[in-house]
């Protein structure tokens, strides 16, 4: 990996993996893990799922970047 491009990198592989955090709908894992909650009649409430997110994405990505800027 040049040397160069090695922040960017880091900060797409975190922006890839912060974003399906918020959505239901953002990774094949989130969608099977309600089709299984589903079938187990278990009721997972969008909106507290969806405020979790969220709030959890908001403090993956403050902690990303402080230390992309850290090590900047």
């Amino acid at each position: 990996m040049p040397a160069a491009n090695h922040t960017q990198l880091l900060s797409l592989l975190a922006g890839t993996d912060l974003g399906p955090l918020i959505t239901p709908w953002g990774s094949l894992a989130t969608l099977l893990w309600f089709e299984w909650c589903r079938r187990g009649d278990v009721r997972v409430p969008l909106a507290k799922f969806v405020a979790t997110g969220a709030g959890l994405a908001l403090a993956g990505l403050a902690a990303t970047v402080t230390v992309l800027v850290l090590t900047a």
